[in-house]
Parts: structure tokens; sequence; C-alpha cells
């Protein structure tokens, strides 16, 4: 395969490169591969997997633009469309560009603009991306080969919106404009100032697509739906009539109004009294905002994403077909989610844990919910015995070896006891993140099991990364953990409480240690909490901390790095 290189991410196992328009390149680490990289002409030797090259062997070449113009000139015949006669350079490297990434379709809607918007773009290419043309890496592909625009404002503009949009993808739904400015200035060689200084001097940053609004940077659509969001919570009408009879005082107050809270931190009793009101009527409709927690719920729970119909292009159903729709885990919904089911249930309780995390860093829509809307909170804990000082030893730790030593005997000795345990920790990366903790934990756990495809084994603790459907039927949900019991040519087999399930290796990891996100709103019988020394405690929440001691039910074992226990 060759051709130019748009983009490259990093990997813990080697680099991806996508080269043209949708087409990947995997290269390990240990593969004999040149530096390759962006807005340059790559070719690559290899074997084909599903949707993927994985390379051998690689590296660059130049690209000949005057031949990949010819082919332009050819195709803009046969299309019947003018070029120039004596094309300038920019225009020439514009459409060539376009034509070597493959992007055809753009290129034909260039070809037949007129010669004033076909310059609009040319100075400034980060145009094609504002405007939807282009997808950021694409457009900055020929921005970086043309070197246009000089200004450093209009690139400035363009990484903003292609931050925020990272940003959303990863949970976050808005930035702090200092940390905005951090992350552009990774991207530019600029200092902070100057980024902050486009940012008082612009009156749309990046063509109105983002708002700044009390120091914080959202995508404008996304600063909208929150803005309409709160404003139909605010308009909250009491229920007349009760959807059934009930002597429950809990209950009455969560059939009070159209829109009602549920809260209480892990053990007050939610999810059983979420059952008990389902249990009333066939028209109400449980659910949660992760396929683990609707599964939790019982058979007849549904995803919030499979009611309203989530697929490419957002939420497709604007109605759900109930009386009343009761939602778990709702401290992971976010604006663009929560607006949905507004505007498509006719009632709805929506239940949470205030004290849980929100959704990867991002705001925590659920206090915000809990602030406007009518709220029961449950306090009483039934789940467990005495306090939380009860169930949990902490052991305070000041280097990450020692840190080590602890897991590795805590581990042990559980194993030795056939007792159920989970590692969990802040991290993915360093010496105590989910990466390097999992080879170790599984060298405990599991050190003789069959070695199979992808650096899996027989009998190894694995988490599904993506809920799983078969005809509407959700058959395995994103964050449920499995053991790995069969071997295919293509696929590998994982047990999970709903039977044997087959999956791409892409879709599973090793679970022995996982993030404190990822094990949020599960429990284990023992649990050995990692906070490493020496890590951001910026990063290092009080909710958190919270979620990490709260998640074993007989005892937590905290391996504090950091002094915070």
């Amino acid at each position: 395969m060759k051709g130019i290189v748009v983009q490259t991410r990093d990997t813990r196992k080697g680099k991806l490169h996508r080269v043209r328009t949708r087409q990947w390149v995997f290269v390990p680490n240990q593969a004999t591969t040149e530096c390759v990289v962006t807005a340059e002409g790559a070719r690559f030797r290899g074997k084909n997997s599903k949707d993927l090259l994985i390379a051998a062997s690689g590296g660059m070449y130049e690209i000949d633009i005057e031949k990949a113009y010819a082919s332009v000139k050819k195709y803009a015949s046969k299309a019947s469309l003018n070029v120039p006669d004596v094309p300038s350079y920019f225009f020439t490297e514009t459409a060539a560009l376009l034509w070597l990434m493959g992007r055809k379709a753009i290129l034909k809607k260039f070809l037949s603009w007129k010669s004033e918007r076909q310059m609009e773009y040319i100075k400034n290419p980060y145009y094609f991306y504002y405007r939807g043309h282009l997808d950021y890496h694409s457009a900055k592909v020929i921005s970086e080969r043309t070197l246009c625009p000089a200004g450093i404002s209009a690139k400035v503009n363009a990484h903003c919106l292609h931050v925020l949009e990272e940003a959303y993808k990863e949970g976050r739904e808005s930035l702090s404009v200092g940390e905005l400015a951090d992350r552009i200035t990774a991207m530019e060689p600029v200092g902070v100032d100057e980024v902050l200084q486009v940012f008082s001097s612009s009156r749309k940053i990046s063509n109105g697509k983002v708002t700044i609004n009390n120091d914080l940077a959202w995508l404008s659509s996304i600063y909208y739906l929150s803005v309409k969001s709160q404003a139909i919570m605010e308009d909250n009408p009491k229920e007349e009539e009760p959807l059934f009879k009930t002597d429950d005082e809990n209950i009455l107050k969560l059939m009070a109004n159209k829109f009602t809270v549920l809260s209480g931190t892990a053990g007050t009793g939610k999810s059983t009294l979420l059952r008990k009101i389902a249990g009333q009527s066939d028209r109400i409709v449980l659910s949660a905002t992760t396929g683990k927690a609707a599964k939790l719920l019982g058979s007849n729970a549904s995803t919030v994403h499979n009611l309203l119909g989530f697929g490419h292009g957002g939420f497709k159903r604007d109605k759900i077909n109930c009386d009343l729709l009761i939602v778990d885990e709702s401290s992971m919904l976010d604006w663009r989610t929560l607006y949905a089911i507004l505007k498509a249930a006719p009632r709805v309780v929506f239940s949470g844990d205030p004290e849980q995390l929100p959704p990867v860093g991002g705001e925590s829509v659920f206090r915000k919910m809990i602030e406007i809307l009518p709220a029961v909170k449950l306090e009483k804990i039934w789940r467990y015995k005495g306090t939380i000082s009860d169930r949990t030893k902490v052991y305070p730790v000041d280097n990450p070896f020692n840190a080590m030593r602890l897991v590795k005997k805590i581990a042990e000795t559980l194993a030795k006891q056939g007792k159920a345990f989970q590692v969990i920790t802040p991290l993915h990366g360093g010496p105590l993140g989910t990466t390097r903790l999992n080879a170790f934990l599984r060298g405990i756990v599991n050190p003789k099991g069959e070695e199979l495809r992808d650096g899996f084994r027989m009998g190894d603790k694995v988490m599904i990364t993506g809920n799983v459907y078969c005809d509407g039927e959700l058959l395995a949900s994103n964050g449920q953990i499995g053991i790995v019991s069969k071997k295919d040519e293509e696929y590998i087999g994982v047990r999970t409480s709903d039977g044997l399930i087959m999956f791409y290796p892409r879709e599973i990891d090793l679970a022995y240690a996982l993030t404190v996100h990822k094990f949020q709103g599960s429990e284990s019988d023992y649990v050995i909490f990692v906070i490493p020394p020496g890590m951001d405690m910026e990063f290092l929440t009080d909710e958190m901390i919270f979620v990490g001691q709260t998640r074993g039910r007989n005892m937590t074992y905290i391996i504090d790095g950091m002094g915070v226990m």
C-alpha cells in the first residue's frame, strides 16, 4: 500500500497511520520501518487483516505533485469541469493533494466553484474542515504543504475546534479556556498568551462552532443543548394523575413530577426501588446509560441509547413508547443524551449516585440535574455491615516498587485462598497503570493458560469493550467481565453471565486491573485500590477516591502512594 499519510496515532503496541481517505496501516513496535510522518508519502508491505494492513516494513517516498495534477486534469475533463489554463502553485497543490488523499467528491465540488470561492479555500484550507467538506487531519495536510494560512489566528481556531471535538469523544463536554490553550500550544509553536489573545479578539471562535462562557469552552452545539435541557427541567410540571396506587412515600415523591431524581450512594437500595416501581406496570420501561448497568437491572432492561435508536448520525427516535422511563446510572449522562431523553419520554425517573465519577472527567450533568429537579435521596446503606472504615485497609507507600510489592503480596494471598478480587487504579500508563498491572497480575492468577492469538490466554479475565447486539437484543455489554474459554481461528470465546459469546480480539481487553472509571458501578468481594505515588493530584479527585474505596463488598485494600487516606 502507498499514499499520502493523513493521520498518525500512537498505541501501546505500535503506530496507526491513515493513508489517503480511510485506509489504516498498523505498524507494530517491532516492525522494521523508517520514520513515517503526516503530509508525506509512505509505502507499506504486510498482510491485510479485516479493515487494516499490518505492516512488516515501510518507508517514505517523494510525492509527485505534477503527476497527480495531470490526473486531476484528466478527471476534470471527463467530468466536464474546468481547470485554469495557467494554474497558480497553490491551486495546483490543493487540487493535487485532494486527488492524492482520494477525496474525489470534494475535488469535484472544488473544481466546480467560482474562482473567488476557490481562492477562499486555498488561502485557508481549514475552511474545508469548518464547513464539513473534510476532516481536520485532511485539511491540516493541505495547510502544512501549502503553508497556508500564514497567520496563526486561523490555525488556532481550527485547532480549537478539533481539540474540543476530540475532548467530546473522550466524554468531556467542555474544557477550561486555560486547558484548551495549553492543548493548542502542544500543536503549534505558540505561547498560551498568543492563543488567549486570539480568543479575546475573535467575535466568532472557529466560525461560530465554539462557545466560550464563564471561562469554559464548549462546542456550540453541546452548549446550546445544555441550555435547552436546563430550560426543560426547570419547566417541570406536576403530575395530577398517579400511574398506580402505592403507599411508599419515596415512590409517591418520585411520581409527583414529570421529571424526578432518585439519588444515593452505593448500597442504599436504588436498584431495588427502581425494580419495585417497574413491576407496577408493563408500560414502565427500565433502562440504564450503560449495558452493564442495564444487565444488573434485569433481562427486560435496555440501554437508553438502544431505546433512542442511537447510531451513525446520532439518535434516530424522538419518542419512547411508555408511560414512564426509568434511567439508572444517570451520573454517566451527557447533555446530548439527556436532551434526547427529555424530548422523547413522557415521564422520567433518573437514578444515580452523585458521588460517582462524571463521564471521563467531563462535567457532572447529574449534579446539575439534582440542583434543578425534585430529588429523593436514599441514605441508609443496606449492602454492607459497619462503616467504610471497617471494610478498608490502608497501606501507605512512598515509591512504585513498594506499591507493586504490596500488590503482589495481597494478590497472591487472595488467589491462594480462592477469593475473587479486582485491582483498580486511576491510570492506564506508568508503572502502576492498567497495562503493566494486567501483565503482572496474569502471572499470578493465570500463569499457565494456553497462549492464543493477539496476546490472550485461555482462562484470561477480560472486559468487553463495546455493546454487542443481535437482532436488537443486547447479548453482551460494554464493561462486562468474562473468562476466555474457547479459541477459534478468527474469534475468541468469552464466557460471561449470559453464556459463551465469540469476539474479535480487538473487542476485549485484559481485566485483571481496570481503571476506577471502568469499574465504577461494579463490585468485587475484594478490591485492591492502587493510588500510584507521584501522580497528578488534580487528576485524583474526591469522587475517584470515594469510588475506589467503596467497590469491595468484604474488603478494599488501599495502596496509598499519595497520602490521601
